[in-house]
């Protein structure tokens, strides 16, 4: 069974599970993402919950790309699914895609 981002970060002692309570009632009423929250909530910086995340999950973290690799690969992503889903592709093949995510723990 996979564990959940909720588990993790109790688990790893990342936050308490009073800031989780916390961030996890903000999350719902603002209808943002859990790993927003955290961030905005400072009880976490982006990429400290980059690189926690990565080291979490066994995901190696991408560093940003640059803007003349981005434009190339997203023209096959149309950019409103990318959006929706928080997903920016990093590689194309023939046929296949690799896409980086804020959470990959999330289902979509």
């Amino acid at each position: 069974m996979q564990q959940t981002l909720e588990d993790l970060l109790v688990k790893t002692k990342l936050i308490s599970p009073p800031q989780l309570a916390v961030a996890q009632r903000d999350s719902e009423a603002t209808n943002k993402s859990l790993a927003e929250t955290l961030i905005e909530m400072g009880f976490v910086d982006d990429r400290q919950f980059a690189e926690w995340l990565a080291g979490a999950t066994n995901i190696p973290m991408v560093d940003p790309l640059r803007a003349e690799v981005i434009s190339d690969i997203e023209s096959h992503l149309p950019a409103e699914i990318a959006r929706q889903h928080q997903i920016v592709p990093i590689d194309v093949d023939a046929d296949a895609m690799t896409i980086a995510t804020v959470n990959p723990l999330d289902k979509v």
